[in-house]
């Protein structure tokens, strides 16, 4: 039986000439196509993989906006990043996924992904107090319709961390099963909460995105959420929610769902559980 908690949670013809080409149409030597960015990273030569880095890392604080959101997007969609952590170059994925995400913090899902890979770089490199740090800012920003998944990774970062604990793992699976039954009471924001003891023992260090932060000084609604965001990953989520609750009232009726769920994916960082969380988004559905 599925465990409850994780249920809520051109082609050219060729052409029939009799005799030769004349001079004018013989073909030229073409030149060698330069090598894509994860040609570069499946190459395995050292030299091909470090170009490959800059090359993205450029890519990311170009002065073209565009440029900037294909190559954080890239990152995730074009396997750059898997590429980079299967070829065990932990410090140089974990850097770029950083990088992209104070880039871009307003995209929701790609943060969600980029901070995934973090946490594996962060795994790889044995670093399983700081992966577990980050599996807990993942758990804060991550869409509710991936917690179950992130939920999983909290998991594998807790074990590797306290390998043998089952005990922790059980109180963490209870916790997150009576959490998700919760029900918000009166006000979403005063409501009676159910808290993870285990979640809220985990420490997260904010300093990686600090400087992120305080460079956001628009207050529109993209802005807004993005340091939100930036906050969640933070660990500080009662620092976020004035930021979600100012997007919520600027948010133009083609995100408002989306600026509904920036504050319940407040209330479960707070929480350290789904269950207020759903409840609010359930109370606001058109």
């Amino acid at each position: 039986m599925r465990d409850p908690v994780w249920s809520v949670l051109l082609i050219l013809s060729p052409a029939i000439f009799c005799g030769s080409w004349p001079a004018s149409a013989q073909s030229q030597p073409q030149t060698a196509k330069e090598p894509t960015v994860r040609q570069r990273i499946e190459s395995k030569d050292s030299n091909q993989v470090t170009e490959a880095v800059e090359t993205i890392w450029e890519r990311l604080h170009s002065s073209n906006p565009q440029d900037v959101k294909n190559a954080a997007n890239g990152l995730d969609a074009n396997h750059w990043l898997d590429d980079l952590i299967a070829a065990g170059h932990y410090e140089d994925a974990e850097r770029l996924a950083l990088d992209a995400i104070r880039t871009l913090p307003s995209d929701t899902r790609l943060v969600e992904a980029l901070q995934g890979y973090r946490m594996r770089a962060l795994l790889g490199m044995g670093k399983t107090n700081d992966a577990l740090g980050a599996a807990k800012g993942l758990f804060n920003v991550c869409r509710l319709q991936s917690t179950a998944n992130v939920l999983a990774r909290v998991i594998e970062c807790l074990k590797a961390t306290h390998p043998g604990d089952d005990a922790l793992i059980d109180r963490f699976r209870a916790e997150q099963m009576a959490g998700a039954k919760a029900e918000a009471v009166g006000s979403p924001w005063s409501a009676v909460r159910s808290q993870s003891s285990v979640l809220g023992s985990i420490k997260v260090d904010g300093s990686p995105y600090e400087k992120g932060i305080e460079e956001r000084k628009t207050n529109g609604y993209w802005s807004l959420k993005g340091t939100g965001n930036l906050l969640l990953l933070a660990d500080k989520p009662e620092q976020a929610k004035p930021f979600f609750e100012k997007a919520y009232k600027l948010a133009p009726t083609n995100v408002l769902a989306e600026a509904t769920e920036s504050i319940a994916r407040c209330m479960k960082a707070e929480d350290g559980t789904v269950g207020r969380a759903n409840a609010w988004v359930l109370s606001n559905r058109p």
